[in-house]
Order: structure tokens, then C-alpha cells, then sequence
């Protein structure tokens, strides 16, 4: 480890002395869609098989996602490690990535499906294979992400590739990250390291927001700016952002008008295809390097984003068959009712709609005179559609709407 330690040093010293090529672009890949300056700003320097970096590659997601593209920028860094025999190959694998997938979210897909194959990639795990042999490897894993093996495994070769590899790496020399995983807040480093939760970071970046008004206007709301708050139950809301319909859904007995479902399903679906049918029951499966996304946009090629019907991050999957064309009318946001002429949603049937998720939902069956879990397809239900059996049985009691 000292002989490590010592190429390491010696390395990092000839380049902090020496001119860095300057780069084409400013360097790093982005997480989410940010379009403008953010107050805040996150460098993460990662081992590209280095498993601190494993470690924290959710939580800095969940950074990402809790603060959203207006407060905050996550930049992810690779810094292949000498002592990590493959882990430059990996880096050059994010270029390609990058290169070849439109979408932000494709290097952090990229990330993610190779921590999750990290043993594989391992000193131990690889060393009687050749460098050919770890490029095949690298491929399959960019096959999932929806590129073509040899198409891939041929970018590799392209000195191009190398070389931006190597330009990212020499610019983190110059930032003085001596190791990974480190960090930098707004350009100053952070005594962050692995172990630290959503509630740590927060402890940091909190403070620095005390004074902005895009912060303050996403906690007031409860939701961010360029999303729309859609109440679903009294004092329960969800964020539909761009493109989703906030569709009415359950009735308020205070003010006998409709309020709105979590879900905010998109209006037209921007893929055709149809997501694998899951179970209620399925499990959740949230395994480290699945390829999320938030909606059909964020995957490569023809693959669609779905969900696993629990609460877990949707994935990337490839559609396995062609749905029919489904036309939902969306419904008056809101709208007045006489009181006498009310409908219970408890009088309402199951109606799991023509959409293909698998959310685990509540429905009060007026036969069996008790809430039943069934599955919503996403879209086009009724008001007979609860997020919890306890939420139904607060509604619902002998299928009349409690007032």
C-alpha cells in the first residue's frame, strides 16, 4: 500500500506542476435536468470501482433528489485509482456512455450497473484476464443500457475516448482529491466521506439555503418550482412536474369537490410498449445499479421506464410487447357538487384502468363489506382507489362516504 501511495503522490505532484490540457467543456457529469445556476453545488469525486464510492452513490442521488435542479448540482468525477486495476477502463466506459446516450441520467445509469457489478470487476476477480477479455465485460453491462456490444466495445478503442479520460482525471489532480470518495461543496472540500446520510449533508447545505427564496418557496409549498402540488387527501400531497396530469381522484366531505391522486401519471406516454406485469405482492427490489429514471425520456433506445409497483425508483426495461393506444380524458381539476347528490367513491367498482403500472392500491368492496388490496394500472381509475387500507377504512365504513 505505501508503494501505491507513493506512485499516487509522485503522480498527483507532476501534474499540479505542470499545464492540464484545458478542456472542452467544463468537466464532470451532471445529475437531473439543471438549466441554470444553482446555489449550491456538489463535486463528487469517485473510484469508478472504488467501493467507498459504491457506498455513497445512493445517498448522493438522494441528495440530488431531495434539494432538485433549482437548489442544487450534483457533478459526478471519476477518478480511476492506480490501485484499481479497472477501474480506468470504467472511466473510459463512462465517455462512451456519454457520447452515445442523450440523456443526463446515462452515466449515472452507467455508474450504478457497474457498482452493482463491482466483485466482478474486482483486482482478485479479474486478474488472469486481459484487458480485451474486461472491455467484453464492460460491454454487457452497456448492452443493459441499451447499446450495442460491438458498437461499444469499438468507441473504446477511439484515442479520443482515452484522452478525455485522461483529461478528467488530470483536472481532479488539480483540485487536490487525493483519493475517492471526496467532495466539494461550492468548490470547497468537505469532510464527507462514506458513512454520511441525507441528514448529514443537510446539516451543511441547509444553512447556505437560509436565505434563498427558491428554498424557501419549496418548503413552503411542498413543492418544487416548476412542479404543481396535486392534493390527493386532506393535507397529503404529491409534485406532478411537466408533461403529468394532476387527475382527480378521491372526494373531500369538507368541501364536496375532487382532489388529486399521487400519481401524476404523464398525459401521453412518450414510448410505445408495454412495462412487464408485476404483481401486488412483488417485493422490492431497489438493488444498487438498477437503471432508474423518472420517466420514458430518461432510457436509452426503446426502453421504457416502469415501475415496480412498490416504492422503489422506477428502472429501464426494454417493453415487451405493443399495447393498444390508450385515451384517457383527463377531468376538470376541480369541480362543485350538490351535496344531496353526492356519490360515496365506496359505491364505486375496482377499476384498475387500462394502463400497465403495478401500484399497490385499496378498494372498498361493498360485497365483501371490507378493503381489498388490488392493482392500479396508473390511469383512467375512479375514487374507489386508497393509498392504504387504513385510508380506506377512514372513508369507507358500510360503503357510505363518512361526513
Amino acid at each position: 500500500m505505501a508503494l501505491h501511495q507513493f506512485i499516487l503522490f509522485a503522480s498527483l505532484f507532476s501534474i499540479v506542476t505542470s499545464q492540464v490540457p484545458i478542456p472542452k467543456r467544463k468537466l464532470g457529469y451532471i445529475f437531473g435536468e439543471v438549466k441554470g445556476i444553482t446555489p449550491v453545488n456538489v463535486d463528487a469525486f469517485l473510484g469508478p470501482v472504488c467501493p467507498d464510492s459504491k457506498e455513497v452513490f445512493p445517498t448522493l442521488l438522494q441528495l440530488a433528489n431531495h434539494y432538485g435542479p433549482d437548489v442544487l448540482t450534483l457533478r459526478m468525477h471519476m477518478f480511476p485509482l492506480p490501485y484499481h486495476r479497472n477501474s480506468f477502463l470504467v472511466a473510459m466506459g463512462a465517455q462512451v456512455v456519454n457520447r452515445m446516450i442523450s440523456s443526463a441520467q446515462g452515466v449515472y445509469n452507467w455508474t450504478g450497473s457497474v457498482y452493482d457489478k463491482i466483485d466482478t470487476l474486482s483486482n482478485t476477480a479479474t486478474k488472469s484476464m486481459s484487458e480485451i477479455q474486461i472491455i467484453s465485460m464492460l460491454g454487457d453491462i452497456a448492452a443493459g443500457l441499451g447499446i450495442q456490444k460491438s458498437v461499444f466495445v469499438q468507441k473504446m478503442a477511439d484515442p479520443l475516448v482515452d484522452e478525455d479520460a485522461r483529461v478528467e482525471w488530470k483536472y481532479t489532480c488539480t483540485r487536490g482529491i487525493s483519493g475517492t470518495p471526496m467532495f466539494t461543496i461550492n468548490d470547497v472540500i468537505v469532510a464527507a466521506d462514506a458513512s454520511w446520510s441525507l441528514e448529514d449533508w443537510r446539516k451543511v447545505i441547509d444553512p447556505l439555503l437560509s436565505n434563498n427564496t427558491s428554498y424557501q418557496s419549496f418548503h413552503s409549498t411542498g413543492c418544487k418550482i416548476g412542479t404543481t402540488k396535486c392534493e390527493y387527501l386532506p393535507g397529503k400531497i404529491e409534485c406532478c412536474t411537466k408533461g403529468e396530469a394532476c387527475i382527480p381522484n378521491i372526494y373531500s366531505s369538507a368541501k364536496y369537490e375532487t382532489l388529486a391522486t399521487p400519481f401524476c401519471p404523464d398525459i401521453f406516454p412518450s414510448k410505445s410498449g408495454a412495462c412487464p406485469q408485476l404483481p401486488v405482492w412483488t417485493p422490492c427490489d431497489c438493488r444498487l445499479g438498477n437503471i432508474w429514471c423518472k420517466k420514458d425520456i430518461d432510457c436509452p433506445a426503446r426502453q421504457k421506464c416502469c415501475s415496480y409497483g412498490c416504492g422503489c425508483r422506477s428502472m429501464c426495461i426494454i417493453p415487451d410487447k405493443i399495447p393498444k393506444q390508450i385515451e384517457c380524458k383527463k377531468p376538470p381539476r376541480s369541480f362543485k357538487i350538490d351535496p344531496p347528490h353526492l356519490i360515496s367513491p365506496c359505491q364505486l367498482p375496482k377499476l384498475p384502468g387500462p394502463c400497465i403500472a403495478a401500484l399497490p392500491r385499496w378498494w372498498y368492496s361493498a360485497t365483501s363489506g371490507r378493503c381489498e388490496v388490488f392493482r392500479y394500472g396508473g390511469c383512467c381509475g375512479n375514487a374507489n382507489n386508497f393509498l392504504s387500507q387504513e385510508d380506506c377504512e377512514m372513508q369507507c365504513v358500510g360503503g357510505h362516504l363518512l361526513t
